[in-house]
């Protein structure tokens, strides 16, 4: 099996806007002289959203995601005025 052959590796990276994390990985399996590919990719911050601002998949309803969308709104008001 494909497990007996390939070892897996996790990698957290903290970057900017514009930054290719497949690339990323492909260029490292380049420079080590093989092949690297991802099988999952979690996002735990863009711009001022961090994961913990998510909505849980239970609350996805359009009460939760207005409330959200105020929520985000005052984020953005925040950020403008500091």
């Amino acid at each position: 099996t494909y497990q007996n052959l390939y070892k897996p590796f996790g990698l957290q990276t903290y970057c900017g806007g514009g930054t290719y994390i497949r690339s990323l990985v492909r260029d490292i399996g380049r420079d080590l002289g093989t092949y690297a590919t991802m099988i999952s990719l979690v996002r735990t911050k863009q711009g001022p959203f961090e994961l913990e601002h998510c909505l849980d998949k239970e609350d996805w309803n359009a009460d939760k995601i207005y409330e959200c969308i105020r929520a985000s709104e005052k984020l953005f008001l925040d950020e403008e005025e500091e």
